[in-house]
């Protein structure tokens, strides 16, 4: 059942909401379903009271940890989808292993949910929960659960007796992978044709969506600077309610999201948040936020003085934040406000 004052957590399509005892009939619903409990423990559907001890055991957990498997809305209609969360292993503090998990009613299935929240979850026990690793696991058999763990950065770790019962594989994701090493490349005369390339793959996936212009970004598109090896590609739509459904389709095609400043932006990246060969920003044309990094990017492309401060800059954060993407990223902004700044002040 619903209620807003439980929600402690949103993705674009989804409420993530606090369980209570007024949940059982939900869980019931998703446990009793044969299908959908196919790949959980011993694969067979479960009773009302065996649903009333897994909602109790997730209700305790958050009471005493602060996390749990939640319940999980549809934002738009708040339909009860399934569960998903953070869990001490098995419900059991003594395992130490924390998982990331979900369970979700069939009719939800392959429409990227599983991953939305899987992601979500990481970046939440990293960032919120300050974890240092994440486990997951899943039956060998369950293919589109592997497949979900690999899209969120996650490594195959070997197999493990879950619950001392269940073999199952195991995969892990570590702070320290999450957390890309920052790692500066020479400019590649190749990247504005790896730019095009991918420019012509997105018209070919979500072109119905493009309002305006499709724009390299970043250093990559500035000729001799260093960056990270990494297409930055800016993508005009209409405005962010409008592009949504976009979503669902790049995660079809190879990208991932992630709600990244998804006040002002859709971001994604591929082919993993770990290796990353392209990232991609829905932003609304001509908005603020489009003028500002043309007009930054034009900058360093006319202004070979700015570029070589950039430059030093930049090797100076990655040195001293190798292991801290998000830290790297937030010690230029200051250099691109002031230079943003200069620029005005020199056209007036």
């Amino acid at each position: 059942m619903f209620d807003e004052k439980n929600v402690i957590l949103q993705t674009k399509r989804l409420s993530v909401s606090i369980p209570t005892i007024n949940s059982l009939g939900d869980w019931y619903k998703l446990h009793s379903d044969k299908n959908v409990m196919k790949y959980i423990s011993d694969g067979k559907a479960g009773n009302q009271e065996e649903t009333k001890v897994s909602l109790l055991k997730a209700v305790n957990h958050y009471e005493k940890y602060g996390f749990t498997l939640f319940d999980i809305y549809k934002k738009n209609t708040n339909e009860f989808i399934g569960e998903a969360g953070l869990i001490y292993s098995a419900f059991d503090k003594e395992n130490k292993d924390i998982e990331v998990g979900y369970t979700l009613h069939k009719k939800y299935w392959d429409k990227g949910y599983a991953t939305e929240l899987a992601k979500i979850f990481i970046d939440w026990g990293f960032n919120k929960l300050h974890l240092n690793k994440i486990v997951a696991y899943c039956q060998s058999n369950n293919t589109a659960s592997s497949n979900v763990m690999k899209k969120c950065g996650m490594r195959y770790n070997g197999k493990y007796l879950y619950n001392g019962k269940y073999e199952c594989d195991i995969y892990v994701i570590d702070k320290k992978d999450d957390e890309a090493e920052i790692l500066l490349s020479e400019h590649n005369p190749e990247w504005p044709l790896k730019f095009r390339q991918e420019k012509d793959f997105l018209m070919s996936v979500i072109g119905k969506y493009l309002n305006g212009k499709i724009e390299h970004i970043g250093s990559t598109a500035v000729p001799g600077l260093i960056a990270k090896p990494v297409i930055d590609i800016m993508f005009g739509v209409k405005s962010l309610q409008d592009s949504k459904s976009a979503i669902e389709l790049l995660t079809k095609n190879g990208y991932n999201y992630f709600p990244y400043k998804a006040d002002i932006m859709h971001w994604f990246c591929k082919p993993s948040p770990i290796f990353r060969t392209h990232h991609l920003h829905l932003v609304p044309y001509e908005s603020n936020l489009w003028k500002e990094r043309i007009k930054f990017r034009n900058i360093l492309r006319a202004n070979a003085e700015i570029a070589s401060k950039y430059v030093e800059l930049k090797k100076a954060l990655a040195m001293r934040y190798k292991e801290d993407r998000e830290t790297y990223t937030k010690g230029k902004t200051s250099f691109i406000k002031n230079v943003l700044k200069h620029d005005e002040e020199i056209m007036e």
